[in-house]
């Protein structure tokens, strides 16, 4: 399995002039496209950006994904500048016996919307 992670501020006209704080989409993707067992829950993120962690519990609404993809979203994090890099980590649970997991993406931007 692997994470994908997805960051953004958005900065429409409509938002305030700092723009709105950052969102986050983590996707664990079985990538031989094989359904992942509902025993298999991000439970939690963490994105690094130096010296500055944002922990986020996701949003409790599920999107509708393929089988072989579990998504979840975090809102309202720090407004970080865009256009940088961060670390984005990711507690995976199995709940068959507990165990705890976790997976990495390395240099992931932050993106803005405008």
């Amino acid at each position: 399995m692997e994470l994908h992670a997805y960051l953004w501020r958005d900065f429409m006209p409509i938002c305030p002039p700092n723009g709105r704080n950052l969102v986050s989409v983590n996707r664990l993707v079985d990538m031989d496209s094989v359904r992942i067992p509902d025993n298999i829950i991000l439970s939690q993120q963490f994105v690094i950006n130096g010296d500055s962690l944002w922990v986020a519990e996701y949003k409790l609404e599920e999107r509708e994904t393929k089988p072989y993809i579990i998504e979840k979203i975090s809102v309202n994090g720090p407004k970080w500048a865009t256009d940088i890099v961060v670390k984005v980590i990711v507690k995976v649970i199995d709940l068959n016996d507990n165990s705890e997991y976790y997976l990495r993406r390395e240099k992931q931007p932050i993106q803005r919307t405008s």
